[in-house]
């Protein structure tokens, strides 16, 4: 099935007048962006009377660091979504297999709708709107919330500022936009300090446990990519089995910080034999095109893959790829 593309306002509509049981689906191993836009548009249905369901296929439980948010605690699981549903909204979802066990719940229902802000969504479900410019998919669900003409409640901008800081890298990097949207969440009485506190600067003691083993593993190829450098570490599965899935999603922004390297990468072990690797660029490389080599996507500075195979073919299909850099912005690699 490919999407009906649609503009915000059509989108809009389309959930005010055909929305009433909604299934809301964020991908697997959902992070800040899809649990808080997800949660979002739970509140916006509620909002207009409507029932809705926020789920997600894996992991079995939702991350501890976004426990805090508004309505996290009504998250459902897949077994325990309502059947008798009308629409479905996916969030931050950039291909129908992110979605795991729940992609079925699109087949039974008349509208699936798509917000999302990859580059490399591949046009699912019957209508979307992806915006690859957008700093985070939470932009979207705020643009489809101000179409509708309702409040911006505190449990929303709470929900939505998560989305923002994290897919920004705590607004390391973003558009103005990134940061005028963040001065109106803000505006709305939500705890700032406390959120950004809680998803980007608390960790348990076992992280620093775990940052300490993997960061044994960290290597520096500084000819990689036409030299602008590669840095990379490993979790193998005896480690990562072991470890909170966030506290390992969180191990490349330590390692993307290498001032020799353009590029970083953490792979991890998910079960024997399948890895996952979470991307990030500094610059001109483009992590999302490195990961649509490899089955993944994502955006420019940030993108991830999934791949069954060795630890050791992974770091040559990189090194393959990073051979002739592929740059956005319509730079040429350098010769």
């Amino acid at each position: 099935m490919t999407a009906q593309h649609v503009t915000i306002a059509e989108a809009a509509r389309l959930f005010a007048n055909h929305a009433h049981r909604i299934a809301v689906i964020a991908h697997v191993n959902p992070d800040a962006d899809a649990i808080g836009s997800g949660l979002a548009v739970v509140h916006i249905a509620h909002l207009m009377g409507k029932e809705a369901w926020l789920s997600f296929a894996r992991p079995d439980r939702t991350p501890e660091t976004l426990q805090i948010l508004p309505g996290a605690e009504s998250i459902v699981r897949p077994n325990e979504m309502p059947d008798d549903l009308d629409f479905v909204v996916v969030v931050d979802c950039g291909s129908a297999d992110r979605m795991g066990e729940l992609h079925h719940l699109a087949e039974k229902v008349p509208y699936t709708l798509i917000l999302d802000h990859h580059r490399s969504n591949d046009g699912f479900g019957t209508h979307s709107v992806i915006i690859p410019r957008a700093d985070a998919t939470a932009q979207l669900v705020l643009d489809v919330l101000d179409e509708l003409d309702l409040e911006l409640t505190k449990d929303i901008a709470q929900c939505l500022f998560a989305g923002l800081l994290t897919d920004t890298g705590g607004f390391h990097w973003g558009s103005p936009r990134a940061h005028s949207d963040a001065a109106r969440l803000v505006q709305a009485g939500i705890d700032s300090d406390t959120l950004t506190r809680q998803l980007l600067d608390t960790r348990p003691f076992s992280y620093l446990e775990l940052l300490a083993t993997v960061l044994q593993t960290a290597t520096l190829i500084q000819d990689a990519g036409k030299g602008r450098g590669l840095v990379y570490a490993t979790v193998p599965y005896d480690v990562y089995r072991h470890a909170r899935p966030e506290d390992v999603q969180a191990l490349i922004e330590v390692v993307r910080t290498t001032a020799e390297a353009e590029i970083a990468l953490v792979v991890r072990e998910m079960t024997p034999g399948t890895w996952t690797g979470s991307l990030r660029s500094r610059s001109l490389v483009n992590a999302a095109e490195i990961a649509r080599h490899l089955g993944g996507g994502g955006h420019r500075r940030a993108a991830g893959f999934t791949v069954q195979s060795t630890l050791a073919e992974v770091l040559e299909k990189i090194l393959i790829i990073l051979s002739d850099p592929p740059l956005h912005d319509g730079h040429r690699a350098l010769n």
